[in-house]
C-alpha cells in the first residue's frame, strides 16, 4: 500500500513537466516547447482528422494535467509545468507542412507570442486559475502563431 501511495501522481508530474524538460534551470518553457517537435513530426504521418483530434486531446490533457499537478504541488502555474507549451506548439503547427524552416519559424513565433501574451492571452493568464488558466494563454498564442504561419505560407511564400 505504501509503494502505491509513493507512485501515485508521479506519472502526471512526469508528463506535465514535459518528461523532465520543464525541470531545466534555464528557460524551462522554451526547453519544454522542444518536446512538441517530435509530436509534430509524428503527426505529419497521420490523416488530417487524426491530427486535429490529437491536437485537441493534447490541449485537453494539458488542462487536466496542469490542474492536477498544481493541486499536487500546491503552486499555481509552476514554471516546471510545460505541457501547456507543448500543447501550444502542437497547435501552432497544426496543418502546417513540415520543413525545417516551418519547425523553427513556428517555434520562434510561438515562443514570442507565449512570452509577450497578446490579448486576450495576458488577460487569461492573469485572471484564470488551475489547469484552464495555465493552458489558455498558450492556446491563444498557438492559435495566433498558427494563423501567422498560414499567412506566411499563403501570402508571402517565404516558408
Amino acid at each position: 500500500m505504501v509503494e502505491r501511495l509513493k507512485f501515485e501522481g508521479k506519472w502526471q508530474r512526469w508528463v506535465a513537466f514535459g518528461f523532465g524538460s520543464g525541470l531545466s534551470p534555464v528557460a524551462p518553457g522554451t526547453t519544454g516547447t522542444l518536446i512538441g517537435i517530435p509530436v509534430v513530426i509524428f503527426f505529419q504521418f497521420l490523416p488530417t482528422v487524426v491530427v486535429l483530434l490529437g491536437t485537441l486531446l493534447i490541449v485537453l490533457l494539458s488542462v487536466w494535467l496542469a490542474g492536477v499537478v498544481t493541486r499536487q504541488i500546491g503552486i499555481e502555474d509552476h514554471p516546471s509545468i510545460v505541457i501547456d507549451e507543448i500543447a501550444g506548439y502542437v497547435l501552432t503547427m497544426a496543418m502546417i507542412p513540415l520543413t525545417w524552416w516551418t519547425v523553427i519559424t513556428g517555434f520562434l513565433i510561438f515562443r514570442l507570442l507565449d512570452i509577450y501574451k497578446p490579448p486576450p492571452a495576458g488577460w487569461l493568464d492573469r485572471n484564470c486559475t488551475g489547469g484552464l488558466g495555465i493552458t489558455a494563454d498558450d492556446v491563444v498564442a498557438g492559435i495566433y502563431a498558427n494563423l501567422i504561419m498560414h499567412g506566411l505560407l499563403y501570402f508571402v511564400g517565404l516558408i
